[in-house]
């Protein structure tokens, strides 16, 4: 092999252990990932009316 065939494999191979690197810290900080996001919290209010017999509805609102 010739010198300039040997510098092209050694920066290919960087190349490929670079690419290697960046998956695995992509995929370990995916794995620990926290949603952060805030979550609206919900209310349920049940009604019981004479009207709906002993069915009740519930009724979904922002607190």
């Amino acid at each position: 092999m010739s010198g300039s065939e040997l510098t092209a494999v050694l920066a290919y191979a960087k190349s490929i252990d670079k690419v290697m690197y960046l998956g695995g810290a992509v995929s370990i900080s995916v794995w620990t990932w926290k949603d952060i996001r805030k979550v609206k919290e919900l209310q349920v209010i049940t009604d019981k009316s004479p009207d709906s017999g002993d069915r009740e509805s519930a009724v979904v609102g922002e607190k």
